[in-house]
């Protein structure tokens, strides 16, 4: 499958800040592989789901996640047509790259929020902060520019850090969900 330019830039990003394979016990999403987690695919169901054919969703199916169909998984469920949309491209896969950790409304919802930071001096800017991110929302983010990336991963480096704080099972991942908020690669 041949995918959009911007795409192919920020699944490597993607990829390199999910590792290949992840069985943390406090990981929500469970076992994890290539950043597919088996919440993930119970939640897409079968056949979706079931990758290895034996008519459920399980441990197997995460062993069965090749990077191919990882790449492919983010490009149908987690990439946005509006993505390509984006001017600044750090941006577009800052979004991207976040809502492969958090899902794409949350993360969608926090660029919103960042834009209307940025845009706050010009009422006429701000957009609604719904996680869905269309037409007037690009506008918006295009208007705020490069300076979205710093004030971005500062907003969603406030929401991990909430995160940890409400349930502090998830300080094993504030480092590494930090460095990706600031756009550190390993």
């Amino acid at each position: 499958m041949r995918y959009p330019d911007y795409f192919n830039q920020a699944i490597t990003t993607v990829l390199k800040h999910e590792g290949i394979d992840s069985d943390e016990e406090a990981d929500r999403g469970g076992r994890t592989r290539f950043g597919i987690s088996l919440r993930f695919l119970r939640s897409i169901g079968i056949p979706a789901g079931d990758l290895d054919g034996d008519g459920d969703v399980d441990r197997d199916d995460i062993a069965a996640v090749t990077i191919d169909g990882a790449t492919r998984m983010y490009f149908e469920r987690f990439w946005s047509r509006y993505y390509e949309e984006i001017a600044v491209f750090k941006v577009a896969e800052q979004v991207f790259d976040f809502a492969v950790n958090m899902g794409p409304k949350q993360a969608e919802r926090l660029l919103q929020r960042a834009t209307n930071v940025l845009l706050s001096h010009d009422p006429d800017s701000q957009i609604r902060e719904d996680g869905a991110i269309g037409p007037l929302s690009i506008v918006a983010i295009n208007k705020a520019g490069a300076p979205l990336i710093k004030v971005y991963g500062m907003i969603v480096a406030r929401f991990y850090f909430d995160l940890v704080q409400n349930d502090n099972s998830q300080i094993v991942f504030l480092k590494g969900w930090l460095r990706r908020a600031y756009g550190v690669s390993r």
